[in-house]
């Protein structure tokens, strides 16, 4: 064997311990790709410092809004029918990382790097509250089911519990790591589950916020946290590249997906049995967990994923990218197990 066999060899060698390693296992199933039915561009409404970076999208309870928010410390509601622009909310002084709609109301949380918490009326687009009682930069916000609380959490050792309402913190939480970027409540507003840097996922009860126990989950950052629809399951994801379900009860690993290159940004449940994972290699993956495998990749982006929001009722999954847009996929028609023959195109 002469030496440039040799390096071809080891070259073929180390490109299959690398797909093995961070890939997974070669996949047998086959994987098809959707693309997107509606594509939000900022860069038509820029400022003058050009189109953001997209960290935080949310879509309201009707179905009738969208909400995207970014580097640039605008948030931008969108019609969500016909992709247009409504307004923007300018008040933020820095990055805001976090956007959230209350439930049945027509109200809308963020935060960000300005350390706020500011709470708008959508229809008007006027300031209802805005709260600063961090001491740190914000990551992350939820509402609770019922809309009467909220939670928040961000660069500091804590999280909080927020009345929206009377726009008060009415209990402090200690969390496990200095820099939690990921929260969660789950959808019957019973759990609060906070994550970040050193791995460790804290479940509280509310609104008590009792604490329930401590997860470890990755030796590695998490970034991301979502509940199943029935709260029972607890699905996270970061820096170690696979994503994993838990048992909310018991803090049980039910499952590990297969791993896949890039870091878990973001993370939705779009059903009961079916997840949707955006990562750092700028696609979008849809999971049936019944069989841990890959059905689907959403493909469009060309940027990491750092935000997902889904609809059940409609249906509808929203992403937010750092290439600036945001896109609207109609899961319609593509049950799990059932791949659809034609992708979509893009408006």
């Amino acid at each position: 064997m002469n030496d440039a066999t040799s390096a071809r060899l080891r070259i073929w060698f180390m490109a299959l311990a690398w797909t093995f390693a961070y890939a997974g296992p070669v996949r047998a199933q086959t994987v098809r790709t959707l693309s997107a039915d509606r594509v939000l561009a900022t860069h038509v409404h820029a400022t003058v410092d050009g189109a953001p970076v997209i960290s935080a999208v949310a879509i309201d309870g009707a179905a009738r809004y969208l909400a995207t928010a970014g580097d640039d410390h605008l948030v931008r509601i969108w019609n969500a029918a016909d992709g247009s622009l409504v307004r923007m909310l300018d008040t933020h002084s820095d990055w805001v990382r976090s956007v959230c709609f209350a439930p049945g109301d027509n109200q809308l949380a963020t935060v960000g790097d300005d350390r706020s918490i500011v709470v708008w009326d959508v229809e008007t687009g006027k300031i209802v509250h805005n709260i600063r009682t961090s001491a740190h930069a914000l990551y992350a916000v939820a509402y609770s089911g019922d809309g009467q609380l909220l939670a928040t959490a961000g660069f500091g050792e804590d999280a909080q519990l927020i009345d929206p309402g009377a726009g008060k913190v009415i209990k402090t939480l200690t969390c496990p790591g200095r820099d939690n970027r990921a929260l969660a409540i789950s959808p019957d507003g019973q759990r609060l589950a906070v994550a970040g840097r050193d791995g460790i996922i804290r479940l509280w009860k509310l609104p008590e916020g009792e604490l329930l126990r401590d997860i470890e989950a990755d030796k590695l950052r998490i970034r991301t946290l979502a509940f199943s629809l029935d709260g029972q399951e607890l699905a996270s994801g970061g820096d170690g590249r696979q994503v994993r379900i838990w048992h909310v009860e018991t803090g049980e690993l039910l499952r590990a997906l297969p791993k896949r290159p890039g870091r878990t940004l973001s993370l939705a449940y779009c059903g009961p049995d079916r997840l949707a994972s955006g990562s750092s290699d700028n696609l979008i993956r849809l999971w049936d967990l019944a069989s841990a495998e890959e059905q689907f990749e959403l493909v469009g982006h060309t940027g990491s994923v750092s935000a997902l929001a889904w609809h059940a009722e409609r249906r509808l999954l929203l992403s937010g990218s750092f290439d600036t847009t945001a896109r609207l996929w109609d899961l319609n028609g593509q049950p799990v197990g059932k791949p659809v023959r034609q992708a979509a195109k893009p408006r």
